[in-house]
């Protein structure tokens, strides 16, 4: 290769520079635009499989069921008659139906 055809590649690759440096400044940029989306995709799939595992059918099914319980305990310590209440109150006034006046 000659010396001036040498010059002349040379000329030409440092015309391209600025070219080169845009390409890499938006490279970077977009590198850094990837790193924000990978790291809110991977929060987003962390805080989805927390809430998975908390929506598991067993674990629920177990929940609900403790909950039923809890309740049907419930309404029969609170299964006495109020005063005025529609219902049967064989064993507080007598009556088997009306309201109950105890």
């Amino acid at each position: 290769m000659s010396l001036a055809t040498n010059r002349s590649l040379a000329e030409s690759n440092l015309g391209l520079q600025p070219r080169l440096e845009r390409g890499k400044a938006q490279l970077l940029e977009r590198y850094g635009e990837l790193r924000l989306i990978r790291q809110a995709v991977t929060e987003r799939h962390q805080k989805l499989e927390s809430h998975r595992q908390g929506a598991d059918p067993e674990g629920l099914l177990a929940v609900l069921q403790a909950e039923g319980a809890k309740v049907e305990d419930e309404s029969e310590v609170s299964g006495a008659v109020r005063p005025g209440e529609n219902s049967v109150c064989v064993s507080q006034c007598g009556r088997e139906s009306g309201v109950c006046e105890a």
